[in-house]
């Protein structure tokens, strides 16, 4: 795509620009400011004394002040309020209000770089107006002539009419030369445009656009050229509504389909894996046409060789979950079935008391929601763990102190739990341990309350399910998948 650029003679008469901006610029520099008639004058560039800069005002209806208000407050700065009020009535001007003031004039003045009050975004689009040298000579000497220069001003005024219905006939053909363009295949124009740059070819002044109509892109290469100032103040004065950095910032999406398509396409490769491997250890069946002591067993009820699933179960060895070996844990051997399990919370003292014996080990057996099932046995004594048996441990219940990973192949807690699900079990009314804020563990809240008690089913659901997310995602053969029937 290409912008449209007017011809030269075009620019000189209508171009965009930011009356705020020119008002400040001429400010800090001490630069000329008029009021002629109903225009602001800023040397050849004018604008209506009723447009709209992007400042507003304080009022309740937050309009746009007008480049005039502006511009009689820069020449009234030092006089009475109340006297600059009524001269601004005197003029049909819009004053700027009191408490606008003093920021306005310092932002006129350069003594601040921005203000809250600009509005570039939404402030209405200002054409600014630069008269031709044509009518600056007549509205300069107009003034002056005398009655028996008459006849030289008229023929002064037929010689400006003569030259704009010239001008006139340049800017329709200008136009009529871009629709030529616009309508023309990309790859003809592209050819044409890219010889010109290469070339830096100018046309002669002398030159006409008819001598060039076959060539639309050559014929409006210079009024591309001298339109470059101006398109570079326009661009220079933009706002970017986005950016990298705010993409960034965006909203985060609440779903990853790329990723979820992975993990599924990893289940399934699984799940093939495991297929194969229950095939591998199926026992094979006998020929039919064996001799009949092999075919006597038949008479009687058929045995069913056991399932895939159950094949697995006693074949797989179990996962690993370690909880802490002191007694005064909320969580250990102790009672460590009870809540799994039984989903019923009695605290390990307790029990202990009561007269109960600590087991050497823990076994369950739990299906998740989607019908995968694990093996599980709960130790405390983790350095008796050969290697193999590190591999296999999916979970561990941390006490809140550093010690209690000593020994462990690991460097750190961090990289621990980067490897093994971190579980951390506190009483509703406790402070969290601000040790085991800063490690990546699932915090699991129980109450004391007997009211409440029916809450432990609640914290055991996460608790399995928080487990099996972990498994899935970091060791999904330690998952029994059901397997179809057909």
């Amino acid at each position: 795509n290409f912008l449209l650029h007017w011809p030269p003679c075009l620019a000189e008469m209508t171009s965009l620009s930011d009356p705020l901006t020119l008002l400040r610029e001429f400010t800090i520099g001490r630069r000329k400011i008029e009021l002629h008639g109903e225009h602001i004058v800023f040397d050849e560039t004018r604008f209506e004394r009723t447009a709209p800069t992007a400042y507003r005002s304080s009022l309740k209806d937050k309009s746009f002040y007008r480049i005039d208000s502006l511009w009689f407050l820069l020449q009234n700065a030092d006089r009475p309020h109340g006297q600059y009020v009524k001269d601004c009535g005197a003029k049909s001007i819009v004053p700027v209000t009191l408490i606008d003031k003093p920021k306005a004039l310092k932002y006129l003045r350069g003594e601040i770089d921005t203000s809250s009050a600009i509005d570039i975004e939404h402030v209405p689009v200002v054409q600014s107006v630069r008269a031709s040298k044509q009518s600056k000579v007549i509205e300069e000497t107009t003034p002056e002539l005398l009655v028996e220069d008459e006849e030289a001003a008229e023929r002064s005024r037929e010689q400006a009419a003569e030259q704009a219905k010239a001008l006139e006939a340049q800017v329709l053909s200008a136009k009529q030369l871009f629709a030529r363009v616009i309508e023309a295949p990309m790859s003809a124009v592209a050819p044409v445009a890219a010889d010109a740059d290469a070339d830096n070819e100018t046309l002669p002044e002398s030159s006409t656009l008819a001598a060039h109509a076959d060539k639309p892109m050559r014929a409006a290469m210079p009024y591309i050229k001298s339109d470059f100032p101006a398109t570079r103040a326009i661009i220079k004065r933009e706002h970017k509504l986005r950016t990298r950095k705010t993409v960034l910032l965006a909203a985060a999406a609440a779903d990853f389909p790329v990723l979820k398509q992975v993990l599924d396409t990893f289940k399934a490769k699984n799940k093939k894996m495991e297929e194969a491997a229950a095939k591998a250890t199926a026992p094979h069946s006998r020929p039919s046409g064996s001799s009949s002591s092999h075919r006597a067993p038949s008479a009687k009820a058929p045995v069913r060789p056991p399932t895939a699933a159950k094949q697995g179960a006693t074949s797989r060895p179990s996962s690993i979950i370690i909880v802490p070996s002191v007694v005064t844990s909320l969580v250990s051997l102790w009672n460590a079935q009870q809540l799994l399990q039984s989903k019923v919370f009695v605290l390990p003292i307790d029990l202990k008391d009561g007269g109960a014996s600590k087991p050497d080990t823990v076994r369950l057996s739990h299906t998740f929601e989607d019908g995968s099932q694990g093996n599980f046995k709960i130790i405390d004594t983790p350095t008796k763990l050969t290697a193999e048996e590190w591999e296999r441990v999916v979970c561990v219940f941390v006490q809140g102190n550093k010690w209690q990973f000593k020994d462990w192949p690991f460097a750190s807690p961090a990289e621990l739990f980067t490897k093994i699900l971190g579980v951390h079990v506190r009483f509703s009314d406790e402070q969290p341990n601000q040790l085991v804020k800063g490690w990546q563990v699932k915090p699991l809240i129980l109450s004391k309350q007997k009211t409440k008690q029916h809450e432990i089913g609640v914290t055991t659901m996460i608790f399995w399910q928080a487990l099996h997310k972990f498994i899935s995602c970091h060791k999904p053969h330690q998952l029994l998948r059901p397997s179809s029937h057909h």
